[in-house]
């Protein structure tokens, strides 16, 4: 996941993927086998119901949103995108 994300970041080519990170061969299957069945999508659309979340509970402090609420509201959107295809 950290090497899909620093490419991602950087726009480093997959060959060029720091030592540290899984070589190119994993990093790129992985990358591949996500964005073909649609699970970078469900990842990204998480990932931006958390960020929305966040935000909200920022601009209004008295709004109190339990943990657990965030993220069955997050996995509705998801299980929605997911049905939706």
């Amino acid at each position: 996941m950290n090497a899909i994300l620093y490419q991602g970041r950087t726009g480093c080519q997959w060959a060029h993927l720091p030592h540290d990170l899984p070589p190119k061969s994993a990093t790129y299957y992985y990358f591949a086998a996500w964005r073909d069945d649609g699970t970078d999508q469900v990842i990204h659309e998480l990932l931006r119901c958390q960020v929305h979340e966040r935000a909200r509970r920022l601009e209004d402090q008295t709004l109190v949103v339990p943990v657990f609420r965030a993220i069955a509201r997050c996995s509705r959107c998801v299980s929605a995108l997911a049905s939706a295809r």
